[in-house]
């Protein structure tokens, strides 16, 4: 009879420890958004600068921006890099990124190819996780801002003249 109250406390105990655990994983995930959410808010300014400023030249960026503003656009796209990885590797749900940044994914794709192309000429396989999610985001929005980008962006130097 002992045995039997040690194994029903033990299977209780089992119990509670799973629910703690299921408890902590979706706190837990909601922790890393909120994270994800101010550290979005962070690079506001540089995705601003990449909006308004932002040509398909590879050199804009080095054009018209000093060091620091160069760097903090660095930093949002990595960090948007970051977050595909997050959903790559199904630390944070895919659907919350999308529904949620997913326009601000597309807006910086779009915005950022000339950098993005820049880049890729010394490190080919960098920001492979923007790629991913952006591919991700509905395509009615992808196609909002490519649109937009193929209105605003100016061409190269070479295509202007053919």
């Amino acid at each position: 009879m002992a045995a039997l109250a040690s194994v029903m406390v033990a299977v209780i105990a089992l119990g509670v420890s799973v629910i703690a655990l299921v408890f902590s994983k979706r706190t837990d995930d909601r922790d890393v958004i909120l994270r994800l959410f101010d550290r979005m808010a962070e690079t506001h300014e540089a995705r601003r600068h990449l909006y308004t400023q932002a040509e398909r030249r590879y050199d804009w960026w080095y054009d018209r921006f000093g060091e620091a503003q160069r760097s903090e656009i660095n930093g949002a796209i990595a960090l948007l890099d970051i977050i595909g990885y997050y959903v790559d590797r199904g630390f944070i749900e895919q659907a919350a990124i999308v529904d949620v940044w997913g326009r601000t994914v597309a807006h910086v794709w779009e915005a950022a190819q000339g950098y993005i192309a820049f880049r890729r000429g010394t490190e080919p396989d960098l920001w492979n996780y923007l790629d991913d999610l952006y591919a991700k985001v509905p395509h009615d929005v992808r196609q909002h801002y490519a649109n937009l980008a193929a209105e605003r962006f100016v061409k190269p130097p070479a295509q202007e003249q053919a």
